[in-house]
């Protein structure tokens, strides 16, 4: 008898776990559909890979190839280029500009309100 609930013990344990990696790969699959299909950044040319995973870059960060990738990548698709599921690389001036603001005057609140008081170093 004791055989037996253990055999059981085993079979529970292992189906739990299996279940378990087939709910974390459904939920990595709707992940990839979203990145490729519906993601903001979808229509944004580059590498396959690079639509929903970090691999692809950072499979360059320790080939120590980041920069020569990159470059050829703006040389087959043009001046911006998603190289990771959440970012972009661009070699265009204006855009620079558009993103970032530059040459615009920044806003600034009239009042912080603090809630420690702000050390003097005098």
């Amino acid at each position: 008898m004791t055989s037996n609930n253990s055999i059981t013990a085993i079979l529970v344990q292992s189906l739990s776990l299996t279940s378990g990696f087939a709910a974390l790969a459904v939920v990595y699959a709707i992940y990839v559909v979203y990145s490729v299909f519906f993601h903001p950044l979808r229509r944004v040319p580059g590498p396959f890979l690079a639509r929903f995973s970090d691999l692809w870059r950072n499979i360059r960060y320790f080939r120590g190839s980041w920069l020569d990738d990159v470059v050829s990548l703006h040389e087959r698709y043009g001046p911006v280029v998603r190289i990771a599921p959440n970012e972009i690389s661009f070699v265009d001036g204006e855009a620079l500009k558009q993103l970032y603001g530059h040459g615009k005057p920044s806003q600034k609140v009239s009042h912080i309100r603090l809630t420690q008081p702000i050390p003097s170093y005098h």
